[in-house]
């Protein structure tokens, strides 16, 4: 008969078996699917004496599956202010989420070993379906002689994102590395309309597939 239908994401599974022998068996196990996310993700942080500000623009693909809730790690030091879905599939043939603009259910949870984000979605996302997520945060100041690193001014990290770090410091601030001034790296073509920023200072890649 005809094959009962397949949620949105998710691709049949077909399995062809050939018996050889009168006595043969076959066993099967059945578990839970996993869903593949593609994150990408820009963090605009304004670092001032007073306080460092974050807000992270983050595009989310599904590759496979259906995805319900989302979890990050946060920085170390980092308190999260909130967390809105938005529309950041624009121009790639992908439905935007239909809870675009309104406030997540989200909360953070901190253990010895750090602190995770978790997100909430009001529908799943889907390969046809993206979500978009504007995180807005704050960390103590840092002073102008201060040294840090991008692990300590990073605000959260999605896994397996390609994510970049941009830099907005006062007129007479300079961000400064061993090896020189930090540069302005180009924005990748999937990250240019995540840019937090006119112009910043300075832009590092960010995440796991940043420099050691």
């Amino acid at each position: 008969g005809d094959a009962p239908p397949v949620a949105e994401g998710l691709e049949p599974a077909l399995v062809h078996l050939e018996h050889e022998s009168p006595e043969a068996r076959a066993r099967f196990v059945v578990g839970p699917r996993e869903a593949t996310l593609d994150p990408a993700r820009v963090t605009a942080v304004d670092i001032s004496p007073g306080t460092v500000l974050g807000r992270s623009t983050a595009d989310f693909r599904v590759v496979a599956g259906q995805v319900f809730d989302i979890t990050a790690t946060v920085g170390r030091g980092w308190f999260i202010d909130s967390v809105e879905a938005i529309d950041a599939a624009r121009g790639r043939g992908v439905q935007p989420t239909a809870t675009a603009g309104r406030p997540l259910e989200w909360r953070l949870v901190r253990s010895p070993q750090g602190s995770e984000l978790r997100i909430g979605l009001a529908e799943a996302a889907t390969p046809r379906r993206g979500v978009g997520l504007l995180i807005t945060g704050h960390r103590s100041g840092l002073p102008l002689v201060a040294e840090f690193s991008s692990d300590d001014i990073d605000m959260v990290r999605f896994p397996g994102e390609q994510a970049m770090l941009e830099f907005q410091v006062g007129p007479t601030a300079v961000l400064d590395t061993p090896a020189g001034p930090l540069r302005l790296e180009p924005l990748p073509e999937r990250l240019q309309t995540l840019s937090g920023l006119a112009a910043p200072r300075a832009r590092i890649v960010a995440g796991e597939r940043a420099p050691a």
